[in-house]
């Protein structure tokens, strides 16, 4: 732990060929963040750990933090967060449903590349989204936004799929831009328990119907 007066300077960002700088903070004194699967992540006596992970923004005297908090949103800057808590959520884990972080089956380590996300937007979080890696086959890594709905089985709300013995199709994929998904795909997605996933994207345009069925291409996750 190292102390440090107001008003100093600890550091500097910037110049030729860096883009960004990464800037968080741990905070012993909060509850803990709910994650589904806590052995996934490593514990410190101290609090500095994934568990307590808060925005550093919030730790500014109130002038500097208000003027701050108007900078988050999407990286163009054109598209800010207007939505509490302004800083985004570290964890979207919601137990017994799809909602939150999902690890390619039988798989450990601390590389991001093989997992997948079923969350909200951190800037509009009104908007489903696929976080994909490298696992799923037939939709590249990236994001895939979708506009959730909070019945039926089309474009379910993540939060609302429960291990009921459904699968739920995804259709009308987006990307960050706004524009369709190319090549277009719908996605399959069904919690085989509540603590495990199966997935699979497919060639159609639109869900139709249903119900439906995986096919060759699935993939397996847990929590």
């Amino acid at each position: 732990m190292i102390e440090l007066q107001a008003g100093e300077v600890i550091g500097f960002a910037g110049g030729e060929g860096h883009l960004a700088m990464d800037f968080g903070a741990f905070d012993g004194r909060v509850p803990p963040l709910g994650f589904a699967n806590p052995a996934r992540f490593w514990s410190d006596p101290l609090g500095l750990d994934p568990y307590h992970m808060v925005c550093p923004i919030d730790y500014y005297a109130p002038e500097i933090r208000d003027q701050l908090r108007g900078r988050l949103g999407e990286f163009t800057g054109q598209r800010p967060r207007t939505v509490e808590p302004i800083c985004g959520e570290v964890e979207q884990d919601e137990l017994g449903t799809a909602q939150g972080t999902w690890y390619r089956r039988g798989t450990l380590g601390p590389s991001e590349s093989p997992h997948l996300a079923l969350v909200h937007d951190n800037v509009d979080p009104s908007l489903g989204v696929f976080s994909f890696g490298t696992s799923v086959p037939g939709l590249g890594p990236g994001v895939y936004f979708f506009h959730p709905q909070t019945s039926g089985r089309i474009n379910l709300d993540f939060s609302h799929v429960a291990a009921d013995g459904s699968v739920y199709c995804y259709a009308s994929l987006f990307g960050r831009s706004g524009r369709p998904v190319s090549p277009t795909r719908t996605i399959l997605i069904q919690l085989t328990s509540e603590t495990t996933l199966r997935i699979e994207t497919q060639d159609a345009a639109e869900c139709g119907p249903g119900p439906w069925g995986f096919q060759s291409d699935l993939a397996d996750f847990e929590r």
